[in-house]
């Protein structure tokens, strides 16, 4: 278990014993991890569940289930970015775990800048029975080779193809997670779910478009086992009733942290 304030809090998975090793072994942590068996009864491990979140003041962040033992669909550039942002954060990847009944999960992120070092936002919120916990993030991609910016000190890093992702804490401007958690309801980040690229003409007619250098919106859900994922190109051009409802959502998420500060990044020797 880690935590530091608002921006670190973390429960370590309780896990199935699952059939590979390596994901065998880190269900079966000791320390501060919290090593269940799985032959009693699951009504009531999920009982004890509840009943150790409310008492620890946490939010489950990552509650792992037999998913993590199955193997994942072949997955795109922007699944692979959560999932090294994940890493970074030493969180389990989205799509592959779940949570106990009541509990849901949302990251909400904007699109990796393609110039180097720049950060990026992203939102992790939990919610549960009687407690709702987020944190925000930063993450930024470097190329880690002598005369290349360096990572800052509060900064993790983890490959991704030919580059690294770095991730770091950021603060929440104003407000609380509860006050974030009923904006995100009320704007439909739960539910949308209709692609914000396809537009229809009078006739009937239309197509998808992608427009370029404009800013995209990318979110992952997780509510109890069922996982979901929603993405829109450009959410700031777009006219159809869909489109302005991800800007809405995309507009109030980049407006959580304020303005992102500038680097000023030190050389790699």
């Amino acid at each position: 278990m880690r935590g530091s304030g608002d921006s670190g809090f973390f429960i370590e998975c309780l896990t199935r014993a699952c059939t590979r090793p390596a994901q065998r072994a880190r269900a079966r942590r000791t320390g501060d991890a919290l090593v269940v068996s799985w032959s009693t009864n699951m009504h009531r491990i999920w009982k004890i569940i509840a009943m150790s979140v409310v008492l620890s003041g946490y939010a489950p962040l990552s509650m792992a289930s037999d998913s993590v033992c199955q193997s994942l669909p072949q997955r795109g550039y922007e699944d692979e970015l959560f999932a090294a942002i994940a890493r970074a954060h030493e969180l389990l990847d989205l799509g592959s775990v779940s949570l106990p009944p009541g509990y849901r999960e949302i990251w909400i992120r904007g699109h990796l800048s393609n110039v180097c070092c720049w950060p990026t936002p992203m939102l992790r919120l939990v919610e549960g029975p009687s407690d709702i916990r987020g944190e925000l993030l930063l993450f930024r991609r470097l190329l880690l080779r002598s005369g290349n910016p360096a990572p800052r000190a509060d900064e993790r890093c983890v490959p991704l193809r030919e580059q690294h992702v770095c991730v770091r804490p950021w603060t929440l401007r104003s407000g609380d997670w509860a006050t974030v958690a009923r904006t995100l309801e009320e704007l439909g980040a739960w539910s949308i779910a209709e692609s914000c690229e396809i537009t229809r003409n009078a006739d009937g007619s239309g197509g998808m478009t992608t427009i370029g250098d404009a800013g995209n919106l990318y979110i992952q859900r997780l509510v109890g086992t069922e996982f979901s994922s929603y993405s829109c190109n450009a959410p700031n051009l777009r006219a159809t009733p869909v489109g302005r409802k991800a800007n809405a959502i995309y507009e109030y998420f980049c407006g959580l942290g304020g303005p992102i500060p500038h680097e000023h990044d030190a050389i790699a020797r």
